[in-house]
């Protein structure tokens, strides 16, 4: 992690900030932050301050029980079913991005603990997290609040969204095709997981998969 931040630190700005939205890796230097103000590894502060007070015990950097890892597909060429992954496994999108990933990077207690990305855990390991937005048994409500509305102002994104501190905020359904609520915040994951949070229905919805 510490070698991660050098190297970001030493890179130029792509933009001003404020004048533009970009998908970047503020979350791992947050990580960074949490780890040191906690003195310890970013698994520790995690468990401390997020995973034992949600009641949390699957969450972690390597997998807790490898005899329940599922096992993982990546899309297969268009209009053919999903592969199953090696290890590397390069997914390629229909936009042209590819992105190299090692499935047994989460049995490496090496790996890099990353504010981002790289934790494995269950499905209610995730929705005891999600649903804390919503019951309010983890942060302040002035909290929550900051963290479900739009943080990035006026700047475009896509169609209809903006992003806050935890993912895409529904400023126009009507524009971003959405069958949600203005307010309604959502993401998802390249493994395979996509949720919603709507405020104003107080819905949570997870989906997961392994593709």
């Amino acid at each position: 992690l510490d070698e991660n931040l050098r190297r970001l630190a030493a890179l130029p700005l792509a933009f001003e900030p404020g004048t533009k939205w970009a998908y970047g890796m503020s979350l791992d230097v947050l990580g960074g932050v949490l780890a040191a103000i906690n003195a310890s590894d970013l698994q520790t502060a995690l468990e401390r301050h997020v995973f034992a007070p949600l009641g949390i015990r699957d969450t972690r950097f390597v997998a807790a029980d490898t005899a329940r890892l599922t096992t993982q597909y990546g899309d297969g060429p268009q209009g053919s079913p999903p592969l199953r992954m090696g290890d590397p496994h390069t997914v390629h999108r229909a936009d042209g991005f590819a992105m190299t990933v090692s499935p047994g990077r989460i049995l490496d207690p090496d790996a890099l603990q990353s504010g981002g990305a790289g934790l494995s855990g269950t499905a209610d390991d995730v929705m005891a997290v999600l649903d804390s937005y919503q019951t309010g048994v983890l942060l302040k409500p002035e909290t929550i609040s900051m963290a479900l509305s739009n943080q990035i102002g006026d700047i475009p994104r896509v169609p209809g969204e903006a992003f806050g501190f935890i993912g895409a905020v529904s400023t126009d359904p009507v524009a971003a095709q959405a069958a949600w609520p203005a307010g309604t915040v959502a993401w998802g994951g390249g493994w395979g997981h996509n949720w919603f949070l709507d405020p104003v229905n107080r819905l949570t919805v997870l989906t997961c998969t392994n593709t």
